[in-house]
């Protein structure tokens, strides 16, 4: 839709080497950011799932040194109205918490806008000056996310999940979030706990550490 072709043209105006890409790399060499617009195209086929392109795409991106990725969605604002979308920035939140060196930024557009409209909003976030990783635009306001603390209702009476005599298999290994529930199901339940993981068992423990 002249998208690429207009963000281009506005890098180059500040002084920005381009090359605009038809599909995902293979391998990017001496590359100082990417910008993922493949969502915006009106004749996308999304019959396959986009992660898996922007996956490989994050992936060459930081193997070849890049200091950025970009990658623009496509819902308007409105999200969960295209779930794949939403993985999408999902995927983006993920690599910038792995890669926190990596300046990783989600831009949800609307995709029907002008081109030239597209292309200044994403410009805009790539020079924006703030720690956002997922940012919207809808009804032509800038929208982020930011969480709130709420007061916990208090719990009531745990129920009988489990007994003494059930088996519960957790998968995942028994690390962070898995053995806490591993160990909350059995010092509350009694239940017995198989756990499967790939990581090997760990050796003897260092007497110095076991208490």
């Amino acid at each position: 839709r002249g998208i690429a072709r207009a963000l281009a043209g506005l890098l180059q105006l500040r002084g920005a080497w381009v090359k605009v890409l038809e599909g995902a790399p293979r391998e990017l060499d001496r590359v100082d950011g990417v910008i993922h617009l493949a969502p915006l195209r009106d004749d996308r086929d999304f019959d396959e799932d986009p992660r898996k392109e922007l996956f490989e795409l994050a992936r060459v991106a930081v193997l070849g040194g890049a200091q950025w990725l970009l990658a623009a969605t496509a819902q308007g604002g409105q999200r969960g109205s295209r779930p794949e979308h939403g993985g999408l920035a999902g995927l983006i939140k993920s690599v910038a918490k792995e890669c926190p060196s990596l300046r990783a930024r989600a831009i949800d557009l609307h995709p029907g806008a002008d081109a030239r409209a597209l292309a200044d909003l994403l410009i805009a976030e790539l020079l924006a000056d703030d720690s956002q990783v997922h940012v919207s635009y809808g009804d032509g306001a800038r929208m982020t996310l930011r969480p709130v603390a709420e007061e916990f209702a208090a719990a009531g009476p745990a129920a009988r999940l489990f007994s003494t005599e059930d088996v519960v298999l957790i998968t995942g290994g028994a690390r962070g979030i898995t053995a806490r529930v591993a160990s909350a199901i059995a010092e509350r339940f009694g239940s017995t706990i198989e756990l499967v993981g790939r990581s090997p068992l760990p050796g003897p423990e260092d007497p110095a550490l076991a208490d």
